[in-house]
């Protein structure tokens, strides 16, 4: 999606915007539903959750072309504003060879300014909606987030924050909270998520696209040397040598071996990346901990870092 500074000035919702919540990876209990429904509403949204998210499938939401197709059909339903991923698990990666891609991305032509909300499983979606640009990707919560009091106050921020916070400072909310691991000056969009899955992706029809990103990564119930191994893959395979910088999300539930594996994520981080000269930053709280800000992804920042402070760039595109 690219917008002018007028929509940056704006909300990515309004107030009265309706939601359709779909489940490309496991189901939901409607008790949650209604929860979530009611949080919606708090915030001046109107919240509707698909039948398909109450299938169950073993541990999926319905089959892969039950998921497939009420993913496909929210995303061109035009007459919902935006498409809230209702949870994580596994799953979502699954349903990408039901759709028809180029047929929905004529469907969501003349619809560009829907919202596409979710992350951890959720990550290949989020990319491929923004590549094909048939929503503005959110990194956010989920209505499965409501199930904890610390994280049930991030689904509210989130929907309070659609309608109230403007599009051009979702980002620099977040990044300005960070730390600068390594100094350095980073121009370029905002692009990643669950690293696990971003390894998943560096091949194939829909891999990502890392070409002078700033690149979030975060991730969750891993050992320490699974996370260490993803970042191995991601430098072999050229990946973190044409980046612009390296935003570090929440790392949360990481394990340890019986035998220590004696790095912690930043310092894993710092030695993958090396031999390059771009910024690292770190502390961003976003990821499957509490708070999880939302970020806006495939979104130009621009930041100066160093061990004192960020400086954020207002007008990344000058």
């Amino acid at each position: 999606m690219r917008n002018n500074e007028s929509a940056r000035r704006e909300p990515l919702l309004k107030k009265g915007g309706r939601v359709r919540v779909v489940a490309p990876s496991r189901w939901v209990t409607k008790e949650m539903a209604a929860e979530a429904t009611a949080i919606g509403k708090s915030a001046g949204l109107d919240v509707a959750f698909s039948d398909q998210c109450f299938l169950r499938n073993n541990q999926f939401a319905g089959t892969d072309r039950e998921r497939a197709a009420e993913f496909a059909a929210a995303l061109a339903d035009t007459s919902y504003d935006a498409v809230w991923i209702a949870r994580g698990g596994y799953g979502a990666a699954r349903i990408t060879e039901y759709i028809d891609w180029s047929r929905l991305a004529e469907q969501c032509r003349n619809n560009k300014t829907k919202v596409l909300v979710g992350y951890s499983d959720a990550t290949p979606l989020l990319e491929i909606a923004s590549r094909l640009e048939l929503a503005v990707a959110i990194h956010g919560p989920m209505p499965i987030d409501i199930h904890t009091d610390q994280k049930r106050g991030s689904v509210r921020q989130l929907l309070d924050g659609l309608v109230s916070v403007p599009r051009g400072a979702i980002n620099r909310r977040a990044i300005l909270k960070c730390k600068a691991l390594r100094s350095g000056q980073a121009r370029g969009r905002l692009r990643g998520g669950n690293l696990t899955l971003i390894t998943k992706m560096i091949c194939g029809e829909h891999r990502m696209r890392f070409s002078g990103s700033v690149l979030f990564i975060e991730d969750a119930d891993e050992h320490d040397y699974a996370i260490d191994r993803n970042l191995l893959c991601l430098r072999q395979a050229g990946i973190l040598a044409d980046l612009s910088g390296v935003v570090i999300g929440q790392f949360t539930k990481i394990f340890d071996s019986p035998v220590p594996f004696g790095s912690p994520v930043r310092d894993m981080v710092l030695h993958h990346c090396r031999d390059y000269t771009y910024p690292v930053l770190y502390g961003l709280q976003s990821g499957h901990g509490d708070p999880n800000e939302p970020l806006l992804l495939d979104e130009e920042i621009a930041f100066v870092a160093s061990q004192g402070a960020i400086l954020w760039a207002e007008r990344p595109n000058i």
